[in-house]
């Protein structure tokens, strides 16, 4: 029988809290954490990791029929209301020198863009790391929102000839535009461009078609499932090292940053597919009440976390007499406790109303007969 479909992969949203906590970590080096501390291995591999969920949760929805209007609505009202807030919360923390944005028409413009949530598609960094930095990776899944139905389309058809077709366009960009645009960013280019977060997603997406129409529920003990588990967050982990070593010190510069990014994803997504089907012990721990809720605040936290850092950057003279290890503690804490205000008062309340309001349409095809392309 093949694998069913869980209403919600509690696992997954348990694993969240670990990726993001990772991120909060990286963003703490200069601050409580020293440069080397997490070599050799690169915990903003959580971002593609991030990536490879997203692709993997957005097939499983999609394949339970949802329209497509539904479908970019909900992704909309899940992402944007969180985001437009951690934006109000920057201007009120950093309150009154914040409003020097608005005194040149660059900074106005950039912050056109991220309220519409493209500043990632533009290889600038004054555009992409603007306003809330981290944001950019919502700017990029925005991105892979717009290209989805087109995505799944195909995937659902020839997943081969769309990985095949997927890899030759990123391996041709990463070598390719550097030539022609000499002054591009590489940094941005291979780690955090659309293109290149694409071979993350596009993966997710892989595995999402491969669970939902092909896979097979395996009749395992709850001890073998654990061994599985294990083995997938020791290949992920392995994965994350190996790409950060010197394997790719003699290739262009983008397409190193590619690699040491994004080469991970498939590894990712051996660990997502795990987690999502498993009946282990892990799985079982990360289900828990505490550590679901925590993985469904986690997207505010990932938002909001940067900015309190910055905050604290500037003002460290009030804790100079504050031991390190409990600086750290009150960066976290607020960290989260404003990210569960964001959540609980304006992520959910307006999500809800979003969809109420405007989700309505035609049917999405599943991944389990011949798709049709319905126009948007």
């Amino acid at each position: 029988m093949k694998a069913s479909q869980p209403a919600k992969i509690s696992a997954l949203t348990g694993l969240r809290v670990f990726a993001a906590a990772s991120i909060f970590l990286w963003h703490c080096v200069g601050y409580f954490l020293p440069k080397e501390f997490f070599q050799p291995f690169r915990p903003d591999g959580a971002v593609p990791f991030f990536f490879v969920l997203s692709g993997f949760i957005l097939v499983i929805a999609g394949s339970r029929s949802r329209s497509y209007k539904q479908f970019f609505i909900s992704r909309i009202a899940r992402i944007w209301p969180a985001h437009m807030a951690t934006i109000i919360l920057l201007f009120a923390v950093f309150w009154p020198w914040s409003l020097d944005y608005f005194k040149s028409s660059e900074s106005v413009r950039n912050l056109a863009l991220n309220t519409l949530l493209v500043q990632g598609w533009f290889p600038q960094r004054e555009i992409w790391s603007s306003y809330n930095s981290v944001s950019w990776s919502i700017s990029v899944e925005m991105f892979f929102y717009a290209a989805f139905p087109v995505l799944f389309y195909f995937i659902s058809l020839r997943p081969l000839m769309v990985t095949t077709i997927i890899a030759t366009l990123i391996l041709s960009t990463m070598l390719a535009v550097p030539i022609f645009f000499p002054g591009i960013d590489p940094v941005w280019l291979g780690s955090l461009s659309p293109i290149a977060g694409l071979w993350a997603f596009t993966t997710g997406m892989l595995i999402g078609a491969f669970a939902t129409s092909k896979a097979r529920d395996p009749r395992l003990s709850a001890t073998l499932w654990t061994l599985l588990e294990i083995g997938t967050i020791g290949l992920a982990l392995f994965a994350n090292y190996y790409a950060s070593s010197d394997i790719t010190k003699q290739a262009p510069e983008a397409l190193r940053e590619f690699v040491q990014h994004m080469g991970p994803a498939p590894a990712y997504a051996a660990l997502i597919l795990v987690m999502a089907y498993s009946k282990g012990h892990i799985a079982w721990l990360l289900s828990r009440r505490a550590l679901v809720y925590l993985g469904e605040v986690s997207f505010a936290f990932y938002l909001v976390h940067q900015i309190v850092i910055r905050w604290y950057g500037d003002n460290t003279s009030i804790f100079a007499d504050m031991d390190s290890s409990y600086r750290f503690a009150i960066v976290a804490f607020v960290s989260l406790a404003i990210s569960m205000v964001i959540y609980h008062c304006i992520e959910i309340p307006t999500r809800r109303y979003i969809v109420r309001k405007f989700a309505h349409s035609k049917q999405m095809p599943t991944t389990n007969s011949k798709p049709d392309l319905v126009p948007l």
